[in-house]
């Protein structure tokens, strides 16, 4: 079975799920039900030129992990060192046994122990740079979402009803599992047989400080990868958008202050108005930490363009 086809298979998500079971990980996937998606997951975006260009050609964009800015984000963690000094010992005990010299001597270990180190540190990312992910998330209501990926408030949420997909996007959507430590995938790795599921499990592991996110991973993955970006095609349109609590004010500023996003803007709400896309607002609530959204229609908010 080659990658994607492993991806798509429910047999993937049955192994993952007995992997975190064996090494005792107690994480927010529990059963086999906490893979299936939500009715809507939502992408927190600013308003750019790679946004517009997704909308208008129903797409979504694939970034490798690399670029995350997690810096243990998909990361694979391995133990040569601990590999290798159970190999010295058992050499050496074999030799004492014949009655000869210690086949690695302290002196010698030390290189050996230091190249094992290097290769724990190269092994981090280079079996994850394969694969290309969108980051999804089934909240679209966390203040802090909000603030780090939609621009401050001024950007939007889109939602997506991923059952309306023609190709079946469903089928590589992953929940993100939530860790209090990391998957050390060594014994994992020394197995083709199980080579991906040690991979795919780390990309979509995470630190348990990230859970607010509740994010959802579509996963593509490529053998010798070398896009940065990828867009994966034909994504159903999108069921409705969720305007930040900023995005109105931040209109007029735009008008003074950057052309360029003025006018990014402007094609935004021109698509939204071509399309039909239904259109929400935050609407920030007194005496309360949560976000309560009202819909809007789109002609209000084109007149600050007059």
């Amino acid at each position: 079975m080659n990658s994607l086809k492993y991806i798509f298979s429910e047999n993937a998500r049955k192994e993952i799920l007995e992997l975190l079971r064996t090494h005792g990980f107690d994480t927010n996937i529990k059963s086999i039900e906490d893979f299936k998606i939500p009715k809507y997951l939502y992408k927190y975006t600013s308003i750019n030129k790679y946004l517009l260009n997704n909308l208008n050609k129903n797409r979504l964009t694939a970034t490798t992990p690399t670029e995350f800015n997690d810096i243990y984000d998909s990361t694979m963690h391995f133990d040569h060192v601990t590999q290798y000094r159970e190999s010295f010992k058992k050499l050496n005990e074999g030799s004492k046994k014949l009655g000869l010299a210690e086949v690695i001597t302290p002196e010698m270990e030390i290189p050996l122990i230091k190249q094992a180190k290097e290769l724990d540190k190269f092994s981090l990312t280079y079996l994850a740079k394969d694969f290309s992910i969108v980051c999804l998330s089934s909240n679209p209501s966390d203040i802090k979402m909000w603030a780090h990926y939609s621009n401050n408030n001024q950007g939007i949420c889109i939602a997506y009803d991923f059952d309306k997909s023609k190709y079946d996007h469903k089928r590589f959507i992953y929940p993100v599992v939530y860790i209090d430590s990391p998957l050390e995938v060594t014994n994992l790795c020394e197995d083709n047989n199980t080579i991906m599921l040690a991979t795919l499990t780390s990309v979509i592991s995470k630190f348990r400080d990230w859970e607010y996110e509740k994010e959802w991973r579509m996963i593509i993955h490529f053998l010798n990868n070398e896009q940065v970006r990828m867009e994966i095609e034909n994504i159903p349109e999108p069921e409705y958008i969720i305007l930040g609590s900023k995005f109105i004010d931040n209109i007029e500023k735009l008008r003074m202050t950057n052309r360029e996003e003025y006018l990014l803007t402007e094609e935004f709400l021109n698509h939204i108005k071509d399309n039909s896309i239904k259109l929400k607002i935050v609407n920030p609530q007194i005496r309360s930490f949560k976000l309560e959204y009202v819909d809007i229609d789109i002609s209000d908010i084109l007149r600050e363009f007059r």
